[in-house]
């Protein structure tokens, strides 16, 4: 199964706590949209 993101949401891919994933449109590999959820260890 392959999963994109171009609708500019998540999808099926869901995450509890916070700060949670988050659809992007700064660090796409390609199209336009990724997942994106910050490191809380350089924060």
């Amino acid at each position: 199964m392959s999963e994109g993101f171009e609708s500019g949401t998540l999808g099926i891919f869901t995450a509890d706590g916070a700060p949670a994933w988050a659809a992007v449109n700064t660090a796409a590999n390609t199209g336009t949209y990724s997942a994106f959820a910050p490191d809380q260890a350089r924060q």
